[in-house]
């Protein structure tokens, strides 16, 4: 969550860069935060997807 304090928007790329994951552990840190109604996804599939804080 913290890395929605410097960016309005973020990807699971920047996710994976920032934080040093792989592509799939990114993938699952955003799906939890959607499910909790921390964040809301932008986009269905892709390099379009973007995820923003609620």
């Amino acid at each position: 969550m913290s890395l929605f304090l410097q960016q309005s928007k973020i990807t699971n790329d920047e996710v994976e860069k920032l934080l040093h994951v792989s592509d799939a552990t990114a993938t699952r840190y955003l799906s939890i935060l959607e499910k909790e109604g921390k964040i809301v996804q932008s986009g269905k599939t892709g390099k379009g997807v973007s995820y923003s804080r609620i």
